[in-house]
């Protein structure tokens, strides 16, 4: 190596034989011998070099941080070059650089996958997509499958146009694919749930209540279809007699985020009413177009309401007459409803009439009292 003056320093090597040579010629005449020599300015080369050096260290180290492997293809030969980390994720054992078969590779792959590779190397060959990226399952050395993503681009053709060199990584994603499974059966465990479940379930908006979405058992309670419940918000629902304890539970919400259970009714959408039971829940859905929603759950109750006020009518009529029993007597709303009729009965039929109830006795005289002893008591 030579260097020039200061203002230019290219750099001049003597180490090889096409960039130095030298010839040593007898000037005769006992003159003795000269040396003629030439050199190769080798600068650019030097310095391209150099980059080569420093690019080679960026590319294993972003490699490092990412955990991929890297590849270099040669089509016209079918063979891939990897590097140690391609055949750890692989599974195939090798050292540091590994000549892989394009065969072997390929027969790696899942059955249902390598039409897909082939499919999205054609793409990138022809020059429609920029480079080639599948997601695909290959079999490592212990037979199990695991996920990888693989990406490369062509870096020459071959005179005739066809491809030449291809190079690329290799990085396994087998646990984002095994989170995002696991995800999507949760996912669907839930939607089921949400179908199917027994109860009535809307989601509304936090912000105005309207009705984001809702089950098939919600639509069947108040007998509207989905379509036309999506979008209208529950409180339209509300009987206008129960608007008042709608607010008091409301205000609760609001402190509180969450409500019930309580019971309430709802208007149907064949203009009947139907008791529920109703609980609400806030919940902060950040991709939801209002940024939030609630949860809403109506269990319908009708029935068991009607049977309640079938046990109470049973429970205060006589089985025999379908009279109001001795219970029903005491209460003392009830009893002066009798009364009366029993007294209108007695002014029509002048009958008298036997009424026996101990427990009352002040209110059977005031009774008697009223009818002029139209009523006796035994």
């Amino acid at each position: 190596m030579i260097r020039r003056p200061p203002r230019s320093t290219p750099l001049y090597s003597s180490a090889a034989s096409d960039v130095y040579k030298r010839q040593v010629l007898d000037l005769g005449g006992g003159r003795g011998r000269s040396v003629v020599a030439s050199f190769n300015d080798v600068t650019l080369r030097k310095s391209i070099e150099t980059e080569l050096i420093f690019e080679r260290a960026r590319l294993a180290a972003a490699l490092d941080g990412t955990g991929a492997g890297a590849w270099h293809w040669s089509v016209p030969a079918g063979v891939v070059a990897v590097d140690e980390r391609w055949s750890e994720i692989v599974g195939i054992p090798g050292s540091t650089v590994t000549l892989v078969p394009i065969g072997e590779w390929m027969r790696r792959l899942h059955p249902d996958d390598a039409e897909i590779a082939a499919e999205a190397a054609a793409l990138h060959f022809c020059g429609i997509s920029e480079r080639f990226s599948a997601e695909l399952r290959v079999r490592n050395h212990a037979g199990r499958y695991v996920w990888v993503h693989c990406r490369g681009r062509l870096t020459e053709r071959n005179p005739d146009g066809s491809p030449g060199s291809m190079f690329g990584t290799l990085m396994d994603i087998s646990a984002r694919k095994e989170a995002a499974a696991a995800a999507a059966a949760e996912q669907f465990k839930l939607k089921r749930l949400f179908e199917l479940a027994p109860l009535g379930i809307a989601l509304a908006s936090d912000v105005d209540g309207r009705v984001l979405d809702c089950n098939q058992s919600l639509c069947e309670i108040l007998r509207i279809e989905r379509s036309a419940l999506i979008g209208r918000n529950l409180i339209e629902l509300t009987p206008a007699d129960g608007r008042k304890a709608w607010e008091h539970h409301n205000a609760a919400f609001q402190h509180s985020g969450r409500v019930g259970p309580y019971e309430k009714e709802y208007l149907r959408g064949d203009g009947s009413r139907v008791a529920a039971v109703v609980s609400a829940q806030r919940v902060p859905l950040t991709d939801s177009e209002a940024g939030g929603a609630i949860w809403v759950i109506v269990q319908d109750i009708s029935e068991r309401k009607a049977m309640e006020e079938g046990l109470q009518r049973e429970a205060r009529t006589d089985k025999l007459t379908g009279l109001a029993n001795r219970a029903a007597l005491m209460d003392q709303h009830v009893y002066y409803e009798c009364a009366t009729a029993l007294l209108e009965y007695a002014n029509l039929t002048g009958a008298r009439i036997f009424s026996v109830d101990l427990r009352c006795e002040t209110s059977i005289s005031e009774a008697i009292a009223a009818a002029d002893g139209r009523i006796d008591v035994i």
